[in-house]
């Protein structure tokens, strides 16, 4: 509608023909247009010769075409086009037939006339634009869906496809259509089906460890993976090897760019090392009564391996004088060990080897009785030991001369001494 095409009348003879004559009848709705002359828009051909002429002229929708040879000529060939005429069709022109007919071909000795109509129908023209769709990779494609020009029913007369299938990338492909239809012409102006990622998500699993274990595999569940496909890279957590909750993320793990890939992270818990039965060891091997507490340096451990020392606290108890001291250990809130343990250790009598022995009296005056000057102290160095550690016993403290005080520790004491001192009577 609006246009002008082009019809061709085509001629196969076996004859040489000089001249052509017949009746165009043209719907309603399409004519054929004058040029500046005022001559109808039918030309010649290659097969006619310079001396062959158009005439024509019209009765209602009838062109009456006549190409003659004003000198004999014949058309050339045997076969192909005479006459090019221009149809002008109208906007509201939407379909019917063209009719030639009383066709009548001349030669210089002859006249054939055919009065059968030739025709040709023009069906009507509908434009149909295809809807352009979407869909999730992975996913079937979706029933296409259309628009026409023409208010014309194409239910089951038309189909539509696209090369995209349920495992194609994501991106945009082209839809396009066919007809079988055969009472009207159909153009297609195609679609576009865009294949958007599919939304996959990802949750990783909670995990468990102790202190000093080595890292459980960090896993993780997926929905949405379609199409066989897998996921690249690992998951990671928060660095850290202490007791506490770390947090376990996406790390490399990656997909294809056909999915959206939505995280949803976890924690890795490390709980306490329970030690039932820790090992204390002394850095010394002896323990002396010194009159202080005695506080020897100890290392547990958990087998082979050394538990710091800061993971837990020591108390002593009994630890001052001549017996067995008692070592606890009790672990720290929050650590990485759960501990606790005893031992104990023997504190030995300081020996003292050459006391001094003070009295309050060096001389006393002979009275015919035992004479037993007190002792006021004995000392190791400048320490005085005190007098419940040791007995005191005089001899040859009754008559004048040389008597003798000696001191012996008592059994359980904190020291071993022994000693003598005279005093003069």
């Amino acid at each position: 509608p609006g246009d002008t095409t082009e019809l061709v009348i085509d001629m196969v003879n076996d004859k040489e023909i000089t001249s052509v004559e017949f009746e165009l009848e043209l719907p309603d709705g399409l004519s054929i247009p004058l040029d500046d002359d005022d001559e109808y828009l039918i030309s010649t051909t290659e097969r006619a010769s310079s001396s062959h002429l158009v005439s024509s002229n019209k009765n209602g929708n009838v062109y009456i075409v006549l190409i003659n040879s004003q000198k004999n000529k014949n058309f050339t060939g045997n076969d192909g086009a005479v006459a090019r005429v221009q149809i002008l069709a109208k906007n509201t022109f939407k379909s019917g037939t063209i009719t030639v007919s009383n066709i009548e071909l001349a030669s210089a000795n002859e006249t054939a006339v055919y009065p059968d109509p030739i025709s040709l129908v023009i069906l009507p023209s509908v434009t149909v634009t295809i809807q352009n769709a979407e869909r999730a990779y992975g996913a079937a494609n979706p029933e296409f869906t259309y628009t026409t020009s023409e208010d014309i029913d194409l239910t089951g007369k038309v189909t539509f496809t696209t090369e995209a299938t349920a495992t194609s990338d994501v991106g945009d492909y082209v839809i396009t259509g066919t007809s079988t239809a055969t009472d009207v012409n159909v153009t297609f102006v195609n679609g576009k089906l865009t294949v958007t990622p599919a939304a996959l998500t990802v949750t990783a699993n909670a995990k468990d460890k102790v202190f000093g274990d080595d890292d459980p595999a960090l896993t993780y569940e997926t929905t949405g993976l379609v199409n066989g496909d897998q996921l690249t890279g690992s998951l990671t957590r928060d660095k850290g090897e202490n007791v506490g909750t770390y947090a376990i993320k996406q790390g490399t793990l990656a997909a294809s760019s056909n999915y959206t890939l939505t995280f949803n992270g976890a924690n890795l818990n490390i709980a306490a090392k329970t030690v039932t039965e820790p090992v204390i060891e002394f850095a010394e091997s002896t323990f002396t009564y010194s009159g202080a507490e005695l506080k020897p340096a100890i290392t547990v451990k958990d087998g082979e391996t050394t538990i710091p020392a800061e993971e837990y606290t020591v108390a002593y108890d009994d630890n001052t004088n001549v017996g067995t001291a008692t070592v606890t250990i009790t672990d720290k809130a929050n650590g990485n060990y759960t501990v606790s343990g005893t031992t104990t250790f023997t504190i030995t009598p300081k020996a003292v080897t050459t006391p001094t022995i003070v009295l309050a009296e060096t001389s006393v005056a002979y009275d015919g009785t035992a004479k037993e000057p007190a002792v006021t102290a004995v000392k190791d160095g400048e320490t005085t030991i005190p007098a419940e550690e040791y007995t005191v016993s005089y001899s040859n403290n009754t008559n004048s001369g040389p008597a003798t005080v000696t001191i012996t520790d008592k059994d359980g004491g904190n020291y071993t001494v022994s000693g003598t001192k005279t005093f003069t009577i």
